[in-house]
């Protein structure tokens, strides 16, 4: 897969909306269903939680993302992930044994998908 184009960040505020500089906490970033990979933790810095290469392989047309930090209100984000550009070949239909000189049975299938292996539609 690709890293998400815009990375995440996570404001660290109290009960006020203020942004907390003062604190490092561990935000903890997971998928409600799928998975995320990269590097998933990150500590606050001057109130902020950045993630830098978050990756999603599967195309979807809303994912949501749960910030975590323990003893703190969770935040959820929402998202999109289109297919990427063309990156390899799979076979989709194999071809069955045939005679010589004859079409075969089952004509083979070629499938072009991208690095998440999401099928790219011309």
């Amino acid at each position: 897969g690709f890293s998400l184009s815009v990375q995440p960040r996570v404001g660290l505020r109290d009960l006020g909306g203020n942004l907390v500089a003062s604190s490092v906490p561990v935000v903890r970033a997971t998928l409600a269903v799928g998975v995320v990979f990269g590097t998933v933790t990150t500590v606050c810095s001057n109130g902020i939680a950045s993630f830098t290469d978050l990756v999603v392989n599967f195309a979807r047309q809303e994912y949501t993302m749960l910030f975590q930090s323990s003893g703190m209100i969770s935040v959820l984000g929402l998202f999109h992930v289109t297919v990427g550009p063309p990156a390899m070949l799979a076979v989709g239909t194999h071809a069955v044994p045939s005679t010589a000189g004859l079409p075969f049975v089952v004509q083979p299938s070629i499938r072009i998908l991208d690095l998440g292996g999401n099928l790219v539609v011309a």
